[in-house]
């Protein structure tokens, strides 16, 4: 499963991400354990709401897709707003 984060918005302004270091985040793709601020005009944003789209890709590879019984498929995640 893969997080992709498409567009984000503080206080109705569109803002960027960067990983906590600064750093940009590669084709905006979130991994696990990673932490991100919201950028904009070269300083980390501040701000009273935040709007995050998301966009999910689960994948399976061909074998996995074709089976014969029922199987069940399931993901997590938890999202923590510092």
């Amino acid at each position: 499963m893969q997080l992709r984060i498409v567009a984000v918005q503080l206080d109705g302004l569109a803002v960027h991400w960067r990983r906590e270091s600064g750093e940009p985040l590669e084709a905006d793709l979130l991994r696990p354990g990673d932490r991100v601020i919201p950028w904009r005009a070269g300083m980390a944003g501040e701000g009273l709401r935040l709007d995050v789209e998301l966009e999910v890709d689960a994948r399976l590879s061909d074998p996995t897709s074709r089976v014969n019984d029922l199987t069940r498929f399931e993901g997590g995640g938890r999202f923590q707003l510092n």
